[in-house]
């Protein structure tokens, strides 16, 4: 249940961060990088629920059998009442359905984070190529300063 909660809120932050990534796009170069992030986490979300649809038996049955081997280990914990089964084959079998979702929700939320984190990158190297270019014009103000003496060797605005 948790999961599903984490997994909304993953898209949803994702969403956010795609609106506020497309407001500062400015070059074709840009929306051709956003759309690659785009068909890349669109390509490895089909991937996986493809994936996960292909092989879930063959995963609840994996989990069943780790879930019985942990059952039947012996353990430091307090042992189990008497006249009591430690090999519920009904709750284990939810159990393991229940961990092979969440697994497979965890991907998703994985390829939702990579997403968001791509998007922050493209965001922090428009800011960079924006920020540069201001950097270039500010410098070349400061070279062609006409004033002569000591007005010229004075910091700051207040002259």
């Amino acid at each position: 249940m948790s999961n599903e909660i984490q997994l909304c809120m993953a898209a949803m932050f994702r969403d956010a961060t795609f609106q506020d990534v497309v407001k500062e796009l400015q070059t074709p170069s840009d929306w051709k990088r956003l759309n690659e992030i785009c068909e890349t986490a669109q390509k490895a979300e089909d991937a996986e629920i493809q994936d996960y649809q292909r092989t879930k038996s063959d995963r609840i049955a994996k989990a069943l059998e780790n879930l019985i081997d942990k059952a039947g280990s012996a353990s430091l914990e307090h042992p189990t009442p008497f006249g009591m089964d430690r090999f519920n084959r009904a709750s284990n079998e939810r159990r393991a359905a229940q961990l092979v979702e969440n697994e497979h929700q965890a991907a998703l939320i994985g390829i939702l984070e990579n997403q968001t984190a791509q998007f922050d990158e493209l965001k922090a190297d428009i800011f960079a190529r924006e920020h540069r270019r201001d950097h270039a014009r500010d410098a070349f103000f400061r070279a062609t300063d006409r004033r002569t003496g000591e007005d010229r060797r004075m910091t700051g605005p207040s002259r």
